[in-house]
């Protein structure tokens, strides 16, 4: 099984330097901000993810960036879940208009999470993904 994850870390690691690479090779610089948006994981993750998947990110941009720094959020987005929201209308249930954010009441008060309905659905319930950034230097 540890064959395993690292075999993994390695092609994250790999597909975070291809990127870096090829941002440089277009932009002849390294972006000054990097924003990574990771799916698959389950809330028991959140821990091992930032242990293991940050921390190797932060690393990789100390080799290239040195001591300049770079602004890095990591974002965990779940797009199953079994959330709805519904417009406060007592007469009619009716979806909440796209680019609806909710980040308080029903998020997690210890998390830096929110949900987004980001798409407009005018039949059936629309589904809101739902955010969680686990690490964030962008200020």
């Amino acid at each position: 099984m540890a064959s395993i994850i690292n075999l993994l870390q390695f092609k994250y690691y790999f597909c975070f330097l291809e990127a870096l690479n090829k941002y440089k090779s277009k932009n002849n610089t390294f972006p000054n901000n990097i924003v990574i948006y990771r799916d698959g994981v389950e809330d028991g993750q959140l821990s091992y993810v930032h242990q293991t998947e940050v921390d190797m990110v932060k690393k990789t941009c100390k080799e290239f960036y040195g001591d300049k720094k770079v602004g890095l959020a990591f974002v965990i987005f779940k797009i199953c879940n079994n959330t709805r929201f519904f417009c406060n209308n007592p007469n009619i249930y009716q979806n909440p208009p796209p680019g609806t954010v909710i980040d308080n009441t029903v998020t997690d008060p210890t998390m830096y999470d929110f949900y987004l309905v980001s798409q407009n659905i005018t039949k059936n319930a629309a589904t809101p993904t739902h955010y969680n950034v686990i690490w964030d230097t962008l200020n």
